[in-house]
């Protein structure tokens, strides 16, 4: 019996231990985002990038409650604890390449977190600043 559903049939996934793991595409610890190549018992690529979702605020009380906490630092009246939540507080996204081609495996490794944020940041000013020059030369 298969661990996952298959997404030829309902494109549901239960989980993903039908791939096994190959590399790490990317680790980028700052925007908390690992993108892994993994491949199924067919040798068929997948990319799956896993990013940290955000805490939903509405929790507050219980991320404060439930956390396991252990002293890293203290200064004066300032302290910088680690912890750990439970699960169910630490949601995570997955996005899923699967058949994964070549072009996709090579544009996920060279998403470096520079560039990514490049062009999160930059895409829009440079369409605006196109747009104005296009306009420019036509009058």
């Amino acid at each position: 019996m298969s661990n996952y559903l298959n997404p030829k049939q309902d494109g549901h996934f239960k989980d993903l231990s039908f791939l096994t793991f190959v590399e790490v595409l990317n680790d980028n610890r700052h925007d908390k985002i690992l993108t892994i190549l993994a491949k199924d018992a067919s040798d068929k690529m997948a990319v799956i990038l896993v990013s940290k979702t955000a805490f939903e605020s509405d929790e507050s009380q219980k991320i404060l409650s439930k956390c396991n906490l252990k002293l890293d630092l203290k200064n004066d009246c300032y302290h910088t604890l680690n912890g750990l939540l439970p699960s169910e507080y630490q949601p995570v996204r997955y996005s899923l390449t699967y058949p994964a081609s070549a072009h996709h495996i090579s544009k996920a490794r060279a998403m470096t977190p520079f560039f990514r944020r490049y062009c999160r940041v930059s895409s829009p000013g440079l369409r605006n600043l196109f747009a104005k020059c296009v306009i420019l030369l036509h009058k």
